[in-house]
């Protein structure tokens, strides 16, 4: 008997997607997008994202990134020759503007570069 697994999850990080996969390695199965996804690959010199595995390549081998990192990386990737600031990378990562605590963070390490000179 033939059955059919439809999987929705919230995945942000693209773990729960590499644990499915790695469960059916072997296996016959076959996945079916039925929602049309936008371009699967961007390539910027020798950096490959793809984005439908939340995969990354550089020079062919993979980079391992966290959710953030990932996000980040895609958020720039996808529109290149554009600046973006702190706050609009933790938006894309995270939904979000910087902490407080971040921003102290940053103007401490501001401080401590003009202190020591570097």
């Amino acid at each position: 008997m033939d059955e059919i697994i439809v999987i929705r999850a919230a995945d942000p990080d693209g773990s729960v997607f590499q644990a499915v996969m790695d469960a059916l390695k072997g296996k016959r199965a076959e996945m079916i997008d039925v929602v049309e996804q936008s371009a699967s690959v961007l390539r910027i010199g020798d950096l490959e994202i793809h984005h439908e595995q939340r995969r990354v390549l550089m020079a062919g081998r993979e980079v391992e990134l966290n959710h953030g990192e990932y996000a980040m990386l895609y958020c720039m990737a996808s529109s290149p020759g554009q600046m973006f600031s702190k706050a609009q990378l933790y938006e894309a990562a995270w939904g979000g503007g910087i902490s407080k605590r971040d921003k102290l963070r940053g103007e401490y390490h501001l401080a401590a570069e003009t202190e020591t000179g570097t």
